[in-house]
């Protein structure tokens, strides 16, 4: 209690020290500095905002730069006042000032010249480091300026602190050290889709002094030193901008291996996710003892879908090897006691969910839905008509030759949820006039179609020639 006592009583004495000073100097010199500090000031705000008009990414700091001028100005101002509160003042405004202008000079280097103007990602390793090196400048010149200290001492003082941080804090610097090499050879960086040692998959989040953020397929952060990440092998998924996607398959004995890789590209051809070049690829690897087996290899270029994506080629691979009499063998031994039923009638086919299925169906056959519903739609316009289900217009319709010929990439087929159908033959009874009525409205759309998209096309290659060739075709 007396020592509060006594701080409070000396900071007294020295505030009426201060004022006395001030009054000896004259009132009118003191009143003088601070008029020009007021004006001094309002001269700065004038001068931030004739700066922020013509540089618009100082916008953000423009409290922070008035702050900085306030503070620098205060600083002049208790300099030029004699007395003891008068220099504790000074410091006090020079640290506010030293402060403020990291925030700026931390915002001017990482995101006006690294993010917008260099288009780059910054990590928050380099934005520590930028404040490490501008902390340090700031402390060194704080300390020789206010202490006295020289840079001998300060050299000498700071070599013996980092042995005994070093040695305390052994792990600490392996795991910055291993940072720093990640970012120096550029071995990933915020955004990539890697697997790490674990066989963890994920997108770096973060990256800082200790650690690596992993964010997984089950939105679950992994946070892994640097040191384990960085002297171990990683998988790099998009470092390219095609990624190659393997599985492999156990295909029977009785199947040719010809039709099967026939079957499999030509399937793999009717994905849009898949990529054309580099080419899907099918190799057969191994003869198994009661099937052989088969890689497939295809390629994608988004790896965030790659498990929507598989799983939609492997389900729908498995409905076209029910549709083309191709069989996944399995080591068990059946035993059957008369006649085996089979859940799907012998000639009916069934289609997955969202496949196309124009390329599988027979030409000038008349078809039965059983089950599910069929759509046509048009990539080119809104059009669609569905068969089949609670809302479709018949559940049979007419698939002919010219039909299949002329949809081409314009219009699909498409299975809505899981659909069977059946080939009708001509003698059985169905509405076959209503079915012939819809295939001709079919006809007649796409023919309307076409002939307005290459009206189109026609009409932008006159205004192509027309604007660099200057010929006017209406002459």
């Amino acid at each position: 209690m007396d020592a509060i006592i006594n701080t409070i009583l000396m900071l007294k004495k020295e505030i009426v020290q201060t004022f006395l000073d001030i009054k000896s100097s004259g009132w009118g010199e003191f009143i003088l500095l601070a008029s020009l500090l007021v004006l001094a000031f309002f001269l700065s705000i004038v001068i931030i905002k004739i700066l922020i008009r013509k540089f618009k990414d100082l916008d953000p700091v423009k409290k922070n730069l008035r702050t900085l001028s306030f503070y620098f100005l205060f600083y002049l101002f208790w300099k030029q006042v004699p007395g003891s509160v008068s220099g504790f003042l000074s410091d006090v405004s020079i640290f506010i000032f030293m402060f403020k202008l990291l925030k700026v000079i931390d915002y001017i280097v990482v995101e006006v010249f690294f993010i917008r103007h260099g288009r780059k990602e910054v990590t928050q390793i380099f934005r520590d480091i930028i404040k490490a090196v501008i902390w340090s400048f700031i402390i060194l010149m704080m300390l020789k300026t206010f202490f006295g200290f020289s840079l001998q001492d300060i050299a000498v003082t700071s070599a013996i602190a980092t042995a005994a941080i070093g040695f305390a804090f052994q792990d600490t610097l392996v795991n910055i050290i291993a940072g720093f090499s990640i970012i120096l050879e550029k071995t990933y960086k915020i955004g990539d889709f890697i697997k790490i040692k674990s066989g963890e998959l994920g997108t770096v989040v973060q990256m800082n002094w200790r650690t690596t953020q992993i964010r997984n397929r089950n939105n679950q952060v992994i946070i892994v030193p640097n040191k384990e990440i960085g002297g171990v092998e990683i998988i790099k998924y998009n470092y390219y901008a095609q990624f190659a996607r393997i599985f492999k398959i156990g295909i029977s004995y009785k199947n040719p291996p010809g039709y099967v890789k026939e079957q499999i590209l030509k399937f793999l051809k009717n994905f849009d996710e898949v990529l054309k070049q580099p080419a899907p690829e099918i190799f057969l690897k191994d003869f198994k003892d009661f099937y052989i087996e088969y890689e497939i290899r295809f390629f994608l270029e988004n790896f965030e879908t790659i498990l929507q994506v598989e799983d939609k080629i492997k389900t729908q691979l498995w409905y076209m090897f029910q549709r083309q009499g191709i069989e996944i063998p399995f080591p068990i031994t059946n035993v059957y006691v008369g006649k085996p039923e089979s859940p799907v009638k012998s000639d009916s086919i069934v289609f997955a969910d969202a496949e196309n299925i124009e390329i599988f169906l027979k030409p000038d056959q008349f078809i039965k839905i059983i089950r599910g519903k069929i759509k046509l739609s048009s990539t080119k316009k809104n059009y669609e008509i569905s068969f089949g289900g609670s809302d479709g217009v018949l559940d049979i319709f007419y698939f002919s030759n010219e039909l299949k010929s002329k949809i081409k990439d314009i219009f699909h087929f498409t299975a809505v949820k899981e659909t069977e159908i059946i080939y009708l033959k001509e003698e059985e009874p169905f509405h076959k006039e209503e079915a012939l009525k819809y295939h001709q409205q079919i006809l007649e759309e796409i023919k309307h179609t076409l002939e307005t998209d290459s009206s189109s096309n026609i009409q932008k290659e006159e205004s192509f020639i027309k604007h660099f060739m200057n010929i006017n075709f209406k002459e």
